[in-house]
């Protein structure tokens, strides 16, 4: 996995999907990825929507939860499941 996933002890969820698919065998290519916008309570927020073996995972830019940290002064952590529950309609 790239360093740039790495801040701290947090590694970015999405990032960290792709590096199990690898490690598993099937190649970073191999998976459907595609970048979708949700709008939340902090604006709006891009969130990767990654299919992996027919089932469909949504995990927050970790850029777009960085900005959206710094402007809330709130954790990282918060702001991330915050944002993937937004975007799962939960």
């Amino acid at each position: 996995m790239p360093d740039t996933c790495h801040r701290g002890r947090r590694v970015c969820a999405a990032q960290f999907v792709v590096g199990l698919a690898e490690l598993y065998g099937e190649a970073r290519h191999g998976l459907k990825r595609e970048e979708v916008t949700v709008k939340t309570p902090y604006g709006d927020a891009r969130v990767k929507e990654v299919t992996h073996q027919g089932q469909t995972y949504l995990y927050p830019e970790c850029e777009s939860v960085r900005a959206s940290a710094r402007q809330t002064g709130k954790d990282f952590k918060t702001v991330f499941a915050e944002i993937q529950r937004e975007a799962l309609g939960i």
